[in-house]
């Protein structure tokens, strides 16, 4: 069994605690949005070509994600699930750098390359 500085130093989800899945954690990311304060939780959100990115920090210490895509996308799930598979892996990738986040990534359009995209926001993500 690992202990807990293990687990954050690898690069895997390991449980259920780095998914957002409650309703009030995604209700929060509407809350205070664009207001700048100092003190208070903020989100902020990067629209992309394939939909937005919203982000906000927590104070768990570690990345807790979110993905969804719409079925504008493709109808077919199969699709959907590729293209949230290929976000949380990137963001899997990227969570050592990215502690300390919530991060919601919605796709609403079909986009060729969501790799680069995704990566650029990240990368945007990481600046602020």
């Amino acid at each position: 069994m690992k202990n807990l500085s293990q687990e954050e130093s690898d690069f895997s989800f390991p449980s259920r605690k780095h998914r957002i899945r409650k309703y009030k954690d995604f209700k929060a990311f509407f809350e205070n949005t664009g207001v700048i304060n100092t003190g208070v939780i903020n989100t902020s959100v990067l629209n992309t070509s394939f939909g937005w990115v919203r982000f906000r920090e927590n104070n768990l210490g570690y990345l807790r994600i979110a993905v969804s895509v719409s079925k504008k996308v493709n109808k077919k799930s199969t699709l959907r699930n590729r293209l949230r598979r290929i976000c949380s892996e990137l963001l899997r990738l990227k969570k050592n750098e990215l502690k300390g986040y919530d991060i919601w990534v919605f796709i609403k359009t079909s986009v060729e390359n969501i790799k680069d995209e995704l990566n650029k926001a990240i990368s945007k993500i990481h600046s602020t």
